[in-house]
């Protein structure tokens, strides 16, 4: 036992200081280990068996559910041992920013050796309450990773030497129970987000196959939709503009994550030219067209620039700019046409005249109006999960920061 401190945020009821302990001093720690992969379904197997954690197993939280499981040879004839429910798991090794996950096990179960497991002496820390401590504070178990290291790890020893700063048992269930609380909220919001991304996925699959289609406002069916190629509805857009040292520089983001300025430290070469993009044009990225690198230039960037190795067209009359974007933006059409057009070639640039000879079907503009408006709902939905997501994140996170000493 050592040094006493005071948390600045605490329930009332609370008065004594909190104590320092190593974890040797309050658990007891077990490494574990890999059985041979040689031995196959001797060792390992695909159903039932004994749960057998590795570092990507650990979520930070409750451990629910593993990867791999063992045998009763593979436990038996092996250094691995079986640790019991309400261990406390932390990853030792496997790559900087896997060390110091944690895991909280559910149910018993064996580990690899690149985790150690932190049996508690529950009369003195509930593992609830080292779990949250432990995720709090990632970062030091980084600092004693990186020091005087080649290889970035941490031992036994350094887990069992860890100092943790501790309340009472009453204190620790309070805190635990109602960070279990928040930590419900936060997992509700991210099932609901996922749910509702799950249900625009599938909507857009039925959609974009025409398996359900709207109806006009006098309720009367739309017009089959027309094929058409990519050209029909777009025209480059090549406007001269500066050379590399001087112009306002934009890109698109991979997997249709927007456009944006793109900040440059130093300035780009004078013998580059640019090209001024304008609000609402359709943007590419010939290298990652199938890493789906689309999007619809912004207002606020109209007038910035590009090379022709990002391409922007204008968009017909025929064509919503969102729903452009969608369709496009979709696996069967551009992992299909890609994949199509790139070949066995090397360099996976997908250049304009090839995109604008790609086949594309689309209805008239009021249905598609319509499918957009649809999808946009949803994006609201899904824009306001997220963002309830990231507040009670932040709340949680402020709650730690002056919960713990």
């Amino acid at each position: 036992m050592g040094q006493e401190n005071i948390p600045s945020l605490r329930f009332s009821l609370f008065h004594d200081s909190w104590i320092k302990s190593k974890i040797k001093e309050i658990g007891k720690i077990k490494s574990g280990a890999t059985p041979s992969r040689s031995k196959g379904a001797i060792y390992f197997t695909q159903t039932g068996g004994i749960p057998w954690l590795k570092t990507l197993d650990l979520t930070n939280g409750i451990i629910h559910s593993t990867s791999e499981a063992l045998t009763e040879l593979g436990l038996e004839e092996t250094s691995c041992s079986l640790l019991p429910k309400g261990t406390v798991l932390i990853a030792m090794y496997g790559g900087f920013n896997q060390i110091g996950r944690t895991g909280l096990l559910n149910f018993d179960a064996a580990i690899n050796q690149a985790i150690s497991g932190i049996t508690l002496d529950t009369k003195k820390i509930i593992p609830q309450f080292l779990l949250a401590y432990l995720n709090h504070n990632v970062k030091k178990w980084r600092r004693v990773a990186a020091s005087s290291r080649k290889d970035p790890n941490i031992t036994k020893a350094d887990v069992e030497n860890f100092v943790i700063t501790h309340p009472s048992l009453l204190e620790q269930e309070k805190i635990a129970n109602f960070l279990s609380d928040v930590d419900v909220k936060i997992e509700n919001l991210a099932k609901q987000k996922e749910c509702m991304q799950q249900y625009k996925k599938g909507c857009m699959q039925k959609l974009f196959s025409q398996e359900i289609r709207f109806k006009d406002d006098d309720g009367n069916a739309f017009p089959d939709w027309e094929e058409k190629t990519v050209g029909d509805i777009l025209t480059e857009s090549k406007i001269k503009g500066s050379t590399g040292d001087n112009a306002r520089k934009l890109t698109v983001k991979l997997w249709r994550n927007g456009v944006f300025a793109k900040n440059e430290v130093r300035a780009g070469s004078e013998n580059t030219q640019y090209y001024v993009r304008k609000k609402n044009q359709f943007i590419y990225s010939k290298l990652d067209f199938l890493n789906c690198a689309f999007g619809i230039i912004p207002e606020e960037l109209d007038g910035y620039e590009s090379t022709v190795d990002l391409p922007c067209f204008e968009i017909s009359p025929l064509a919503s700019p969102a729903f452009l974007l969608e369709r496009i933006s979709q696996k069967n059409f551009y992992k299909k046409f890609g994949e199509k057009a790139d070949g066995s070639r090397k360099a996976k640039r997908i250049h304009a005249a090839t995109f604008l000879e790609m086949p594309i079907q689309i209805p008239m503009l009021a249905e598609q109006e319509k499918i957009t408006n649809f999808l946009s709902d949803i994006d609201e939905k899904i824009d306001s999960l997220d963002k309830q997501l990231e507040a009670i994140k932040e709340f949680k996170k402020g709650l730690l920061q002056g919960m713990f000493v």
